[in-house]
């Protein structure tokens, strides 16, 4: 478990190296390859959808995220030492190695 725990932690500084000097234009983005899907989904016709009751009555409809959150937030932290890391989240997906803009 150390080695997985050791080697997510080297990955994850790996990552925001990158993604700093990314932001700070010392590097470029990762480009985004096109894919092909193998064969097309198979999607349902609209006709052939049935309406349930429940989501048709939009009155006094209750956005299901705001009800499971109730009093617990997802940012609350007891952890002094993400308390006091106050810098920008700026995750993303990333897939490929990036080459610094000499």
């Amino acid at each position: 478990m150390n080695r997985f725990i050791s080697t997510i932690e080297a990955l994850a500084r790996e990552y925001v190296c990158q993604r700093e000097a990314i932001m700070e234009g010392l590097a470029d983005p990762p480009k985004r390859r096109g894919f092909k899907l193998p064969r097309a989904p198979r999607l349902p016709n609209r006709s052939d959808i049935i309406a349930s009751e429940s989501s048709s009555s939009n009155d006094d409809s209750i956005d299901p995220c705001e009800s499971c959150i109730g009093d617990f937030s997802w940012n609350s932290s007891t952890n002094e030492e993400e308390k006091e890391d106050s810098r920008p989240d700026y995750s993303f997906d990333y897939d490929h190695e990036t080459q610094a803009v000499i």
